[in-house]
């Protein structure tokens, strides 16, 4: 289990990376103990996982679809994040070497999973105004592509900062992460929804 106070550097380093600080990287745990813990930030993912899924609730509710929020939706959701989550590592990790990044893999990876953590926060702030009436339904969508969008500009500076890659190699490796959450989501949905 990782401390409060290693939680509060990973984050802190983490944001100094997104911004585009390599001093940041110093404030990580880069081991491969820190590697491994730093999956572990899925935990601090979940609970905003489940307001995502509260707000598109309520969401179809206002378009008076019937639909209920069951256990089952709840679960294949949670399941997809799982996917998700390990997906890319998974893919980036077979193709790093032919890159030439695997020497950065390791540092790549534990900011990418804890910078997971501050993008889901930052995502999840539209959607509690959303569920609590303060947000109109019509506007979230266009707040939450805004966001997105910065949540990109913080997956490239990652990347170049991570990775020491210039922007011809950072720009494909953010895409590739984009595409393989939207195959895996889609792919699950297919399956299982």
């Amino acid at each position: 289990m990782v401390s409060l106070s290693k939680i509060r550097d990973n984050l802190t380093g983490t944001w100094a990376v997104m911004n585009g600080q390599a001093s940041g990287l110093q404030q990580l745990d880069l081991s491969i103990d820190g590697f491994w813990q730093s999956f572990g930030a899925i935990i601090l993912i979940v609970p905003f996982a489940l307001v995502s899924l509260i707000s598109a609730h309520v969401a179809q509710v206002e378009l008076d679809q019937q639909v209920v929020l069951t256990g089952s939706k709840i679960t294949l959701s949670l399941i997809i994040l799982l996917a998700e989550w390990l997906a890319f590592p998974l893919v980036f990790a077979a193709i790093a070497r032919q890159i030439g990044v695997a020497a950065h893999f390791v540092p790549f990876i534990i900011v990418r999973n804890w910078a997971s953590v501050i993008i889901a926060a930052m995502i999840v702030v539209p959607k509690i105004f959303h569920i609590f009436g303060i947000l109109p339904s019509q506007l979230l969508p266009y707040i939450l592509l805004a966001l997105f969008a910065i949540s990109l500009r913080f997956a490239y500076r990652i990347a170049c900062t991570a990775l020491i890659a210039s922007p011809l190699l950072a720009i494909p490796v953010v895409l590739l992460e984009v595409l393989l959450g939207v195959f895996t989501q889609v792919g699950f949905e297919r399956m299982f929804g």
